[in-house]
C-alpha cells in the first residue's frame, strides 16, 4: 500500500502522506521517494518506536513457552507492533527527518472491547498520557535527543498542517504549552487516566519523564502538582 500511493503521488504530483509507519520496508520506500523529490510525508507512533511484538506474546525468546501475559489484547494496534529491527530502523528514519513527525495514535476504548479474545479485541492504544513518558525513554537511552523529540511533537506536526499560530512559543502564536519534568520517575497506573479509555500495555511500568501540566489557550487545564522552584523542567 505504501509503494502503491507513493507511485500515485509520483504520477498525479500530490501530496503523499504515510500514518503509522512500522516496519523498515516503508522506511527504505519512504527514504527512496523523498530523494526522488516526491511530495511525501510520514509519522510514527509512541507505541511503534517503543515497544516490539514481544509484547504481545509475553516472551523475549522465541522457544520459551508462553505465559499468562501472552496475547495482550491491550497491544492489539494496527498496524501491529513489529519486531525489533524494525524498531531500530524507525529510530534511525525519525533521527535522519525520513520520518517528519510523531503521532500518538490515541485510541481509548471500552473495557469491554478489549476484556475478550485476542481476535475479537478492538485495535488501539489509549496512549495520550503515557506517549511523553515512553518517548523520553528513548532520549534516556540516547537513542533520540530530547530537541528531537520535541519537534516532532509541536513544531514538525504545526508545519505539516500549515498553522503558524500553534507548535511554537513565538509572540502572537497560540498559548499552548506543555510543561515536562523529563527527569521525574512515575509508574503508569491507567486507573487514573483522563482519558476514558485505560487499555494501555505498559500498565504497571516504571516511566521517566512526565507532564507536569498542559496550558491551553492561557489557561493551566490540567496539573499533576504545583510547580515550583527546585523542579527540572523543559
Amino acid at each position: 500500500m505504501v509503494a502503491r500511493d507513493i507511485r500515485l503521488a509520483s504520477i498525479t504530483g500530490g501530496h503523499c502522506h504515510i500514518a503509522h509507519v512500522s516496519t523498515a520496508g516503508s522506511v527504505e520506500l519512504i527514504k527512496r521517494a523523498k530523494e526522488d523529490g516526491i511530495n511525501i510525508t510520514s509519522e510514527v507512533t509512541p507505541h511503534h518506536l517503543t515497544l516490539t511484538d514481544e509484547l504481545i506474546m509475553g516472551t523475549s525468546r522465541q522457544n520459551e513457552p508462553l505465559d499468562k501475559q501472552s496475547y495482550n489484547t491491550n497491544a492489539k494496534v494496527n498496524p501491529p507492533l513489529r519486531n525489533p529491527s524494525d524498531v531500530d530502523a524507525l529510530l534511525t528514519a525519525l533521527n535522519d527527518g525520513v520520518i517528519d513527525l510523531i503521532a500518538t495514535d490515541h485510541a481509548p476504548h471500552h473495557i469491554s472491547e478489549k476484556n475478550c479474545t485476542f481476535e475479537e479485541a478492538a485495535f488501539g492504544i489509549s496512549n495520550l498520557e503515557t506517549a511523553v513518558g515512553s518517548l523520553f525513554s528513548l532520549v534516556n537511552s540516547k537513542s533520540t535527543t530530547i530537541d528531537k523529540i520535541i519537534e516532532c511533537l509541536s513544531d514538525a506536526p504545526a508545519k505539516f498542517l500549515g498553522e503558524k499560530r500553534i507548535g511554537n512559543l513565538s509572540r502572537g502564536s497560540n498559548a499552548d504549552v506543555t510543561i515536562i519534568a523529563p527527569k521525574e520517575k512515575w509508574i503508569v497506573d491507567s486507573s487514573q487516566f483522563f482519558s476514558k479509555g485505560v487499555n494501555s500495555p505498559i500498565a504497571g511500568r516504571e516511566l521517566t519523564g512526565r507532564i507536569a501540566a498542559t496550558i491551553y489557550n492561557g489557561q493551566i487545564v490540567s496539573q499533576q502538582e504545583k510547580i515550583g522552584p527546585g523542579r527540572e523542567s523543559a
